[in-house]
């Protein structure tokens, strides 16, 4: 009996070994293993902004002579900028114009003007976590606005001849906001920004207007580009 089951077991395992060697050979169907789809960006991205700044001011005088109050009126603005993020920290550069708002100031004398600023800042956020595809954020930044007056008037009439309608100054922001994917490499940006500005200035053989210091709220509506 023993003798028989010899050539039986090898027969039986020389067949394993053939089938196994067989389905090695053979094609793997498509479930053999998990397919992986992903996309690749890089850490930069551009942006892009249109908002509207309700502006406040304080100080400020005209030769010498300060203003009892003073105005801007709210304007819109546009932006741009390109930046970097890394896991939940992003930093961007950003400049964005204002249109010419309407200065206001009394005093003795009265003092009106159009004052234009272009704001450079480097900023940086902390991203909060994502929901839904919603991710909120808050951030700060700091830098210039190059300020430009036009159409300064006096009352009563000062004999006056602007020599330099242009200044810099320092300006700094904070700002929180929340960002939505709309795909995986654009993204919709709602915020809200306070901006200090700093102050706008205007040079005359008379004496110097101070349009004093200006702040905004602004409320702001972009876009995010995530460059591939």
């Amino acid at each position: 009996m023993t003798g028989c089951r010899l050539p039986a077991l090898a027969g039986a395992f020389g067949l394993a070994l053939t089938a196994a060697a067989q389905a090695a050979d053979m094609p793997e169907t498509p479930f053999a293993r998990p397919l992986f789809v992903q996309e690749f960006f890089s850490p930069w991205y551009v942006r892009a902004d249109v908002g509207y700044r309700t502006s406040d001011v304080s100080g400020g005088d005209a030769f010498g002579s300060a203003f009892s109050t003073g105005t801007i009126h709210d304007a819109a603005t546009i932006g741009g900028g390109v930046g970097i993020k890394w896991r939940w920290f992003r930093s961007d550069l950003t400049v964005d114009y204002g249109s010419q708002p309407k200065f206001e100031g009394a005093g003795a004398p009265s003092v009106t003007a159009r004052l234009t600023s272009v704001t450079t800042l480097l900023n940086g956020y902390i991203d909060l976590g994502t929901w839904w595809g919603l991710t909120p954020y808050v951030g700060a930044g700091a830098g210039f606005t190059w300020f430009k007056s036009a159409d300064v008037q006096t009352a009563p009439p000062v004999l006056l001849a602007v020599t330099n309608e242009e200044h810099w100054d320092f300006s700094w922001a904070a700002m929180a906001g929340v960002s939505y994917a709309i795909t995986p490499d654009w993204l919709i940006d709602l915020n809200y920004r306070y901006l200090d500005l700093g102050e706008a200035r205007s040079t005359s053989p008379v004496g110097d207007i101070r349009y004093g210091d200006w702040t905004a709220n602004e409320f702001r509506l972009g876009v995010r580009y995530l460059i591939p």
